[in-house]
């Protein structure tokens, strides 16, 4: 192939053949189906009333930052000397009724609610906050 867009072009690299002739089918054609499990819309609804309790810890956690000019400096300030445990631990001592997983950058915190049961695998909820204009 002598084409001038190819990397190769400068180098005269003979490219390898193509291991499909053109008369043969590539095992990914349009005649190959994947079979997907069956759909579980029970589960669906399912996971939907867990995310409710998530949503309503979220509106917890939220307006505590919102309203509480105190706890977001302290958490800010935790956050900025990377004090892991006291930013997981304001934030899970609140109340709430679920697991919050927490992580933050320069910029902002992440906050990642889970249900209690941790073999609960249903649904997640992530609500990212940024006290930075620009990170």
């Amino acid at each position: 192939m002598n084409n001038p867009y190819s990397p190769y072009f400068q180098y005269n690299i003979p490219l390898p053949a193509n291991q499909y002739s053109q008369n043969q089918q590539h095992p990914l054609s349009e005649d190959h189906q994947r079979i997907l499990p069956p759909t579980q819309p029970e589960r669906l609804r399912k996971s939907a009333e867990h995310t409710k309790t998530l949503l309503s810890d979220l509106v917890i956690v939220n307006e505590t930052i919102r309203t509480s000019p105190e706890f977001s400096q302290r958490l800010v300030n935790a956050a900025s000397q990377s004090d892991h445990q006291t930013v997981h631990y304001m934030i899970n001592n609140l109340a709430i009724e679920n697991r919050a997983v927490v992580s933050y950058t320069p910029g902002g915190i992440s906050i990642t609610l889970l249900p209690k049961d941790a073999s609960n695998s249903c649904c997640y909820v992530v609500m990212f906050l940024n006290w930075k204009e620009s990170f």
